[in-house]
């Protein structure tokens, strides 16, 4: 019954629009690098999930005999999470934010080798309240020798997420204009009403080459979304339907998103950057 009462809040809190994640991988030439986790929630909202954070840890057991904590974003939580990050990853700093009524933190860790990350772009890691997805993002590299620039490969975990879901549940349904907005527009609306999103990787460097549709100077956004804008631009759902059960041409589903306001998202398998040193 706590449990059940527990997702009720978290249920509340992203319907509630209160809710913003916004995540920065920086990759050095020689591999090495940062992930950055910031994530806020409306004050009142962090004060609920604060009442409900007791009765998910009353289950568990504390060698100490401690009394279960009502500390959301704590720094042995935040540590915790190395343990589903990779070989080396390991927990650099935690900074708690609070301005004009919104509260949470940014945590930093520490990667000697990207090879070897594992990061997680539901942001569950960010939030530590459940185990690491098997949807994961992983990466291979070649870092930077001479005259070569580095050589970064960031492996999506979306191709493989889309083929597990239509193998397990079966394309859509396809729904007519009429079901499309009484029952899934309405649907989405109150879902996600409010809520912002991005995660990105940004190179220490200049980019000589890259296949990614969205980049800005030495960052390459792999996932944003402004779930307001996108809806007030007319979010195209029949689209998003065709990208999933795989009947639009990636090219099509590709040109289509990037004139999509409120949402990037990259499509390819995999995302290849290079750059050179500063």
């Amino acid at each position: 019954m706590r449990l059940a009462r527990l997702l009720a809040a978290v249920c509340a809190v992203l319907s509630a629009g209160c809710f913003t994640s916004d995540s920065v991988i920086v990759v050095q030439p020689d591999g090495s690098g940062t992930v950055s986790n910031t994530i806020l929630l409306k004050s009142a909202t962090m004060e609920l999930l604060k009442n409900f954070q007791p009765s998910l840890e009353a289950g568990k057991e504390k060698s100490d005999g401690a009394a279960p904590s009502k500390e959301l974003f704590s720094e042995a939580k935040m540590r915790e999470v190395t343990a589903h990050m990779g070989e080396g990853v390991t927990f650099q700093s935690m900074q708690p934010l609070k301005k004009d009524g919104w509260e949470g933190v940014k945590v930093t860790y520490a990667f000697k080798d990207i090879s070897k990350l594992k990061y997680n772009m539901r942001s569950e890691s960010t939030m530590a309240m459940t185990e690491s997805s098997p949807e994961l993002m992983t990466f291979r590299f070649a870092p930077a020798a001479a005259a070569a620039p580095a050589k970064l490969t960031i492996v999506m975990p979306l191709d493989k997420a889309l083929k597990e879901r239509t193998k397990t549940s079966g394309p859509m349904p396809k729904m007519d204009d009429s079901a499309m907005s009484k029952a899934m527009l309405e649907q989405f609306k109150s879902m996600f009403e409010g809520l912002k999103a991005s995660v990105a990787v940004e190179v220490a460097g200049p980019i000589v080459k890259t296949n990614a549709d969205y980049v800005s100077g030495s960052k390459v956004t792999l996932l944003a979304i402004d779930f307001n804008q996108m809806m007030a631009s007319g979010a195209d759902f029949e689209m998003f339907g065709a990208i999933s059960d795989g009947t639009m041409p990636l090219a099509e589903a590709r040109e289509k998103l990037k004139a999509t306001k409120g949402l990037s998202m990259q499509l390819q398998p995999e995302v290849n950057v290079e750059f050179g040193r500063k």
